[in-house]
């Protein structure tokens, strides 16, 4: 699900290739969540989830948005005060972000799956 924006731009230091690649993780976790609940939205009018399912789906997105929030702020805060730290903990949410997203998608095809008998 990690993207890297910047892979070997010799002419790029270790530093800027980090922001670059960092600002296109946490806007392609962004993406990635809004096109995630759309699809839940979509699955839900084609009757593949139920109502049930996508209130599930919403509880257990709750903390994948809170996290990608709080990556977001971990990096607005770095760019204001950059620090070994802050890196860290910005690198620690975008990858709880990550595996809440795997999961949520893994939880999502086992319902549509359970719905359509396998057929998606």
């Amino acid at each position: 699900m990690s993207s890297c924006a910047v892979r070997h731009a010799p002419q790029i230091n270790k530093e800027t290739q980090w922001k670059l690649n960092t600002v296109a993780q946490l806007n392609t976790l962004q993406k990635e969540y809004t096109t995630f609940f759309k699809d839940v939205g979509d699955a839900q009018k084609a009757n593949t989830l139920s109502e049930a399912d996508v209130t599930n789906l919403n509880q257990f997105g709750h903390p994948l948005r809170t996290a990608i929030q709080d990556a977001n702020k971990a990096w607005v805060a770095y760019v204001a005060a950059p620090s070994d730290d802050k890196k860290q903990q910005i690198v620690n949410l975008i990858l709880v972000a990550e595996e809440l997203l795997l999961n949520l998608t893994t939880k999502r095809a086992e319902l549509i799956t359970m719905h359509t008998g396998g057929i998606q």
